[in-house]
């Protein structure tokens, strides 16, 4: 999980509303969104407060 952005997020003092995964098995393949699952979810609940993750 990259978590730079959640600690920028917090030394300017702003919150995390949103937060996505972009994956895929190699380079000639689609890429892949997904929305916050798990940890990440669960991130977004203590550095933004919660925004519809439930």
């Amino acid at each position: 999980m990259e978590v730079g952005a959640y600690l920028e997020a917090h030394k300017l003092n702003e919150a995390v509303t949103n937060s996505l995964c972009i994956c895929r098995e190699n380079e000639l393949d689609e890429f892949l969104i997904l929305s916050p699952y798990g940890i990440c979810q669960e991130c977004l609940v203590h550095w933004g407060g919660c925004s519809g993750c439930n």
